[in-house]
């Protein structure tokens, strides 16, 4: 049972700072669960009331009595899956926004790709064999960390070369889509009812801007991939 003055928490990855600045406008108080080596990075953001720390995410359920004392909800994120686990994320039983069932969704490649087009919303192909590959593909690793490990390969011959550097054990082969870069950062209110677009961004890799900047001769033998 909630009482008092609520708390939203969430872990310290991904939008938690839109999560935490938001709850704060709202009046909240906000606490953030984050590793001991990552802690430094949020102190600098008066929005938070409190920073949690752990060894690791992994950790989360040695604290989960801590947090209900501290009247805490838990609003969830695109990393939650990645970092915490299916199970745990099931089992945790602090208060919780959202619905966990979509967390199957979130750790699932091929449950993504079959919620839309269930709702008939375009997809890219997806090849189960390497030897169908007739344009050019990206090659994604597979589960939540999707964000990370991925390349493109602009042929048959290309991605067989690139996947003997390939660490990941399961992933996808998509269609790569030339298109614009769009992020959208929609809220779904069970209150209202209503779906509410609140912004949108372009999402870049870490090294994909310096990589844009350099001539294409010059980027011939580098053997450098976005990351």
């Amino acid at each position: 049972m909630l009482n008092g003055k609520l708390t939203i928490v969430t872990l310290g990855s991904h939008s938690a700072l839109q999560i935490l600045k938001g709850a704060k406008d709202e009046g909240f108080k906000t606490l953030v669960v984050t590793t001991t080596e990552k802690a430094h990075f949020y102190k600098r953001f008066k929005f938070i009331d409190e920073i949690l720390s752990i060894p690791e995410y992994s950790d989360f359920e040695s604290i989960e009595k801590k947090l209900r004392n501290k009247n805490c909800i838990l609003v969830p994120h695109g990393s939650f899956v990645a970092h915490l686990g299916l199970e745990i994320n099931k089992r945790m039983s602090l208060p919780y926004f959202g619905n966990k069932s979509v967390l199957d969704f979130e750790a699932h490649r091929e449950k993504q790709r079959q919620w839309l087009k269930n709702a008939d919303i375009n997809v890219p192909a997806q090849f189960e064999d390497v030897e169908n590959i007739s344009y050019p593909v990206i090659v994604k690793s597979y589960g939540a960390a999707g964000g990370k490990g991925y390349f493109y390969a602009k042929s048959k011959n290309d991605f067989k070369k690139k996947m003997g550097n390939f660490k990941a054990k399961h992933y996808v082969i998509q269609e790569y889509v030339i298109g614009v870069t769009l992020y959208i950062h929609y809220f779904y209110s069970p209150l209202t009812s209503e779906l509410e677009i609140l912004s949108m961004d372009r999402r870049y890799e870490t090294n994909v801007d310096s990589l844009g900047r350099i001539p294409l001769r010059g980027q011939v033998g580098l053997k450098i991939e976005p990351s």
